[in-house]
């Protein structure tokens, strides 16, 4: 007996269909500074698809690590109470960088639906601030970063860090701080070294 005729397809069904469903998620990094340049950013790192990454504050420029061949990467504008809540730009392309004024959170998408999802890519990088050629777009959750980079290093915020911690990384951010200025309670939260192959 050849050895699948031995396994019962109900078996096998399950399996199969949790193969065809798994996806990888995607690194979500906002950076404040145009072109993604800068020493300073916030991540959402792996997050599923159709996912926002929030902004508490309007950014310039969003880098999505890991996109695959078929991945749309796109950063929003808000629009009433939410931060995805209309597309300002969207492109294809690993370690694509987009530039727009007045980011506040940013999604993927497999772009095999792109055109059933109603997105519009843009391949351009003009940052003018109409936004009519895109389309409004709902994502299906919103969340915060939980990683903060400064010079290389990263280092946990939000979740399980307890909220002033997270505030005080935040106002280290603003003001272009330096590692080598941090109190050493904060290196308790300490992540790791940016990895941009992620």
């Amino acid at each position: 007996m050849h050895f699948f005729q031995s396994i019962q397809l109900s078996t096998l069904l399950p399996s199969i269909l949790m193969l065809s469903t798994a996806v990888e998620g995607v690194g979500i990094r906002h950076h404040k500074k145009h072109s993604c340049n800068g020493n300073i950013f916030k991540q959402c790192s792996s997050i599923a698809s159709y996912t926002c990454c929030g902004s508490s504050r309007a950014l310039e420029s969003t880098r999505f690590l890991g996109l695959g061949d078929t991945y749309l990467g796109a950063v929003c504008t808000k629009k009433k109470s939410e931060d995805c809540g209309s597309v300002a730009k969207a492109s294809t392309g690993s370690n694509l960088c987009l530039s727009h004024k007045n980011i506040r959170g940013a999604f993927w998408v497999d772009c095999t639906r792109c055109l059933k999802r109603g997105i519009v890519i843009d391949g351009d990088d003009d940052d003018s601030d109409s936004t009519d050629e895109y389309s409004d777009y709902n994502v299906t959750a919103v969340v915060e970063p939980d990683l903060i980079g400064f010079n290389g290093y990263t280092f946990h915020i939000n979740y399980d860090v307890p909220q002033n911690i997270t505030d005080t990384f935040e106002v280290l951010a603003d003001e272009d701080a330096s590692v080598e200025d941090f109190p050493d309670y904060l290196w308790d939260y300490y992540a790791g070294m940016v990895d941009d192959e992620e």
